[in-house]
């Protein structure tokens, strides 16, 4: 496999507990989701700069799922890879949980785009950051993960111009030794950002179930908003990005696009899962990436794009707001919840740091 001597865990010993909130100073907020928030910080003594998520506990218990979600970003951040976000140092208090990570000034994939003229790549660029993409989607899912909020905003630019795959809040780590299976359906939960959702995702029937290749779907849903600053599916609700999503066939394409990523993107949106691309393996051999080598996108001898934005950005908003974070937005669901702050949050994370 492409990744085989990189599937590893940092476990970082010497690094989570030790530091706390005092070591830091805050700059600014840099996002806000239902459970967390994200700032900019100082670390006070090297004046470095990190980027801190707090995870609100007793919103994270919740739902019935809330604990599976953090455990899992925990060990995917873990995780070494060179188009991932990772773990730095990680705490905990009575009310919070705190992840620390390295902050890249030039933001998201999403940012930057804001700041070029006409607001979109060219396709030779679309090829490097979708390679680059693809290969981090094809290292998690041969560790049985599940990202399920893959779209621009969650795709930082390094400070050498590469991909940081990042925010695995909602993500799935399958408990199945059988993980080359891209197909099997093996998860069930309405959870990410809406405008990125595979139909299959709001199936309306209960026993409805999806596996790894959503990710794929997303992932077209990306490659067509480098290329045209927009998603392919939208609306005023939620019950029309829905009925857009599960009904709508036509996708318009701007007319510079070249045949080669029409053909991509409308193969990677087939509403029928079953003629869709669906394995990456199939899609690394699609004509729009003819002339790349994954190995060599892997250990980045590719020279990266020049930044063309018009001015300096950094770590910005979400720009998609629709985010659902449990079943109760589109399906039923059994969540667990708590009247009040109390030592039920205390005791299931005690051993989480």
């Amino acid at each position: 496999m492409l990744h085989q001597e990189l599937i590893s865990y940092q476990k970082n010993k010497g690094l989570i507990g030790k530091k706390s909130l005092e070591n830091y100073e805050i700059l600014r907020t840099i996002s806000i989701t239902k459970n967390s928030r994200v700032y900019l910080t100082k670390e006070i003594i090297t004046k470095e700069k990190y980027v801190i998520k707090k995870i609100d506990k007793s919103k994270i218990l919740q739902t019935a799922k809330g604990m599976e979600y953090i455990q899992n970003e925990k060990k995917i951040l873990q995780t070494n890879h060179p188009f991932m976000v990772t773990l730095l140092h990680g705490f905990q208090c009575k009310r919070h949980v705190y992840f620390v990570m390295n902050y890249y000034e030039r933001g998201t994939l999403a940012n930057y785009m804001e700041n070029l003229p006409g607001g979109t790549l060219t396709e030779q660029e679309i090829v490097f950051y979708a390679s680059e993409i693809l290969v981090a989607l094809e290292f998690l899912h041969e560790m049985n993960v599940i990202h399920r909020d893959l779209k621009l905003d969650n795709i930082l630019i390094d400070d050498e111009g590469h991909i940081k795959l990042t925010d695995f809040g909602y993500s799935k780590i399958i408990d199945d030794d059988n993980n080359d299976n891209e197909e099997k359906e093996v998860a069930y939960s309405c959870v990410g950002t809406i405008y990125y959702f595979a139909p299959e995702v709001i199936d309306p029937s209960s026993s409805a179930s999806y596996g790894k290749y959503v990710d794929l779907w997303a992932f077209g849903i990306c490659i067509y908003e480098m290329l045209t600053a927009d998603v392919p599916f939208n609306g005023d609700t939620i019950e029309e990005i829905i009925n857009e999503i599960r009904f709508q066939n036509n996708i318009l394409f701007p007319e510079h696009a070249s045949k080669k990523i029409i053909d991509l993107v409308e193969k990677l949106l087939r509403k029928d899962k079953k003629e869709r691309l669906k394995s990456i393996p199939i899609i690394k051999k699609h004509s729009f990436f003819e002339n790349v080598e994954f190995d060599k996108i892997l250990h980045k001898q590719y020279n990266v794009p020049t930044n063309r934005a018009t001015f300096a950005v950094d770590c910005g908003h979400e720009k998609k707001e629709l985010l659902l974070n449990n079943d109760n937005d589109i399906k039923k669901s059994s969540p667990l919840t708590y009247s009040r702050f109390s030592s039920n949050h205390i005791e299931v994370f005690n051993d989480f740091f």
